[in-house]
């Protein structure tokens, strides 16, 4: 008897635990069960049909099934990288005694997944509902699995590791368009979150074209059931290229019109380039010419030339600053290590007057390496000429220049828009161009970061980089700098003339010292002093009074080119730089190991609103 009332005692504990857990679970929000219905067809696309069985403990409006369409493919071969699939919903209903309804929804498309918001926003509903969501995918088949060339291969994501709430059963079923040797196909199944490689599901082929599959326990929320069936070629036709390209179409029809954008664009800035960015037309009769024309300094006309201020036109100045007599350019003596190897040279700018003479440009230039009337450096003062007064070494101007440069730059466009050879500042037309550039490409960025389309975010982003592109040809001369500008090729042909061919030149200069000097500034920044010093080899065999070598007793004009072209270098890049310095989802298969849960097509998840 005492036996008997234990056992019925716990008989008693047990069914009331049982019908706790079950009350409990119905104040538990949850899908009961869901089950996909997938069938595949020859053509290569797949129908699919999923019920999920939605238990709403409180009022709601409905749910929202979100699956993704974008997945980043990590397999070799011309699939590496972004895959889409095209999804096409065929009908949403619920199903109310053993009837089945239409009821309201939104589809939207973001950031590489449909989101199908289900429900009636005026109506709530409680308790269990069952939802019947029908679609169609296309491209969601491998036909090239890695592992199997003999294979093709459906990997499909079933619940998705989405859900916000756990699914008590989850189940799929695989019908193919013909029937198949069982010997000839495989199929697997995994369940858990994202990444997981359980398999606590169970499949079997329940017909020969159709396969099951089962999850054996609940699944928590943020866990999945997906399933995997390999089966033979033959089973399902490949889509052909005309097809894919018929298919892209039809479902990006909007991101294809973006393909029009660049075109246009390119359209629309080449005529604006024709009749807005070229040159006037010049005589075209190019002369040589002897001598600096306009009497334009060597930094704008090496600006005239590319239409472009660089920091080696800026660097001219100061040769011909010394040119002129300003300055004094001394190479300091090399340091040797163990005799052998000698460090990068260094050279010193010694500061020799100053008056109101001087280019209003090359003026710039003096007072910002020389402010005031220089600095004489300490101990120094006894061992140089009372007419030096002031020295700095060329490496130093980067503490000077980088801060000026902007502002030098600027002056000289201004100078050569005022003087009436550019009808606007080139810098500002190309920075115009550019600024435009860029917002259309970072436009591009923003719609590639909201998914409307790569070919869209692609089209737009190449868009802006034309725009860029062109704007770097967009700054042009007037006819008064393309006059100059022809004189200017007159005097680097003069510049690069040949000794046997010299004669042919009428009323040329003689060849002097102070001729090769005074125009050596212009050969530098027209990229021709070496041409330029050939012509003066032999003649020219004593160093300027402006410049001051260390090894200078086999002296020619090469040696000096060169000792000019490192001296170049170094004040390039002080004048340019600071001295502080600056700051400076799985693959296709899921055989071989390669699969999990979550993997392949489909998945996404859920929840309610």
């Amino acid at each position: 008897m005492r036996k008997l009332r234990i056992i019925l005692f716990l008989a008693v504990l047990f069914f009331s635990a049982v019908k706790f857990t079950a009350t409990h679970a119905q104040d538990i929000e949850h899908i009961e069960s869901f089950n996909s219905d997938i069938n595949i067809q020859s053509d290569g696309g797949v129908e699919i049909k999923e019920r999920i069985q939605y238990v709403f403990p409180n009022p709601k409006h409905g749910i929202v099934r979100q699956i993704p369409v974008k997945y980043s493919v990590e397999r070799g071969g011309s699939l590496t990288g972004s895959y889409n699939v095209y999804l096409t919903l065929l009908g949403i209903n619920v199903e109310k005694d053993g009837k089945t309804e239409a009821i309201p929804y939104q589809k939207d498309e973001k950031g590489g997944n449909v989101s199908i918001k289900i429900g009636d926003p005026q109506k709530e509903i409680s308790g269990t509902v069952n939802y019947l969501i029908d679609y169609r995918v296309e491209r969601a088949i491998n036909f090239s699995p890695k592992e199997n060339e003999n294979q093709d291969e459906f990997y499909w994501n079933v619940t998705g590791t989405g859900w916000e709430v756990p699914i008590n059963n989850a189940s799929a079923e695989i019908h193919f368009p013909a029937e198949i040797n069982p010997d000839s196909w495989k199929f697997t199944c995994y369940t858990g979150p994202l990444g997981s490689k359980e398999k606590e599901c169970s499949e079997e082929a329940s017909s020969q074209n159709s396969v099951s599959f089962q999850s054996k326990w609940e699944l928590p929320a943020k866990a999945g059931l997906t399933v995997v069936a390999g089966f033979p070629k033959g089973i399902v036709t490949p889509p052909t290229a005309s097809e894919d390209v018929k298919l892209a179409l039809q479902h990006n029809f909007l991101a294809y019109v973006f393909l029009l954008i660049p075109v246009g664009a390119f359209v629309l800035l080449f005529i604006t380039w024709f009749l807005k960015g070229r040159d006037p037309k010049g005589k075209g009769t190019i002369i040589p010419f002897y001598s600096a024309p306009d009497n334009l300094t060597p930094v704008e006309i090496g600006t005239l030339v590319d239409e472009k201020a660089d920091t080696k036109d800026i660097s001219s100045s100061i040769i011909d600053l010394a040119v002129k007599g300003y300055l004094k350019i001394r190479e300091v003596e090399k340091k040797s290590l163990f005799g052998i190897f000698k460090s990068q040279p260094d050279y010193e700018l010694l500061l020799l007057k100053k008056d109101e003479k001087i280019p209003a440009l090359e003026k710039e230039v003096l007072e910002i390496t020389f402010p005031g009337r220089g600095r004489v450096s300490p101990g120094i003062e006894n061992t140089r000429p009372d007419s030096y007064t002031g020295i700095i070494k060329v490496s130093e101007l980067q503490d000077r220049f980088p801060q000026q440069i902007s502002t030098i730059k600027e002056n000289i466009y201004n100078d050569l828009v005022q003087k009436g050879y550019f009808p606007k500042n080139p810098s500002r037309v190309r920075n115009s161009y550019l600024f435009i550039g860029a917002v259309i490409a970072f436009l591009g960025i923003i719609i590639f970061v909201n998914d409307v389309g790569i070919i869209g975010a692609g089209s737009m982003f190449l868009t802006g980089v034309m725009v860029a592109v062109f704007g770097y040809f967009m700054p042009r001369k007037t006819i008064k700098g393309v006059n100059v500008y022809e004189k200017i090729l007159g005097l680097k042909e003069y510049l690069t003339v040949a000794e046997k061919d010299r004669l042919e030149f009428h009323n040329a200069p003689a060849k002097k010292p102070e001729v090769f000097e005074k125009l050596l500034p212009y050969a530098i920044v027209l990229g021709v002093e070496r041409e330029w010093a050939k012509q003066f080899e032999g003649i020219y065999n004593h160093p300027p009074v402006w410049y001051e070598g260390t090894s200078l007793n086999n002296f020619s004009t090469l040696y000096l080119v060169s000792a000019l072209s490192n001296f170049n270098n170094i004040a390039n890049t002080a004048m340019g730089v600071h001295a502080e310095g600056g700051s400076a989802a799985g693959g296709l298969s899921g055989f071989g190991g390669g699969g999990f849960s979550g993997g392949g097509f489909g998945g996404g998840g859920g929840g309610s609103w």
